[in-house]
């Protein structure tokens, strides 16, 4: 079985890194990478009621189908450099707790709905 020096961190007093045999290197490479993956996704899906909530609003304020609404929130999240969960909570919590919304996303929401909103037929 083929073995691979691992990286520690270095001090004065280690000596040169462990071998390890490649198979355990894969299995942990592999573990690393679920549990990362597995993080992400508990993230999005603590966040997934808020920004259905939010999308569920701006449906309501303009009226529109889901795909623009989410095309909405993505545009202000851009356009304020925020993170699109943030944006999201901000815009919940101006019906949930009677809180503004900051300036900067209410510029960028009104911006987004007027670059969204429909063309009247002729």
């Amino acid at each position: 079985m083929s073995t691979v020096s691992t990286p520690t961190p270095a001090s004065a007093d280690s000596g040169p890194a462990p071998e390890v045999p490649v198979g355990d290197v894969d299995q942990a490479i592999e573990a690393q990478r679920l549990a990362a993956e597995a993080t992400h996704l508990k993230q999005a899906m603590a966040t997934q009621p808020v920004l259905d909530h939010a999308r569920g609003m701006i449906m309501a304020l303009t009226p529109c189908p889901a795909a623009t609404a989410w095309e909405i929130l993505i545009e202000v999240s851009q356009h304020t450099h925020t993170r699109l969960p943030k944006i999201a909570t901000a815009l919940t919590a101006t019906t949930n707790e009677n809180e503004p919304l900051p300036k900067n996303v209410e510029k960028a929401l009104a911006t987004a709905l007027r670059h969204h909103r429909p063309t009247p037929n002729r």
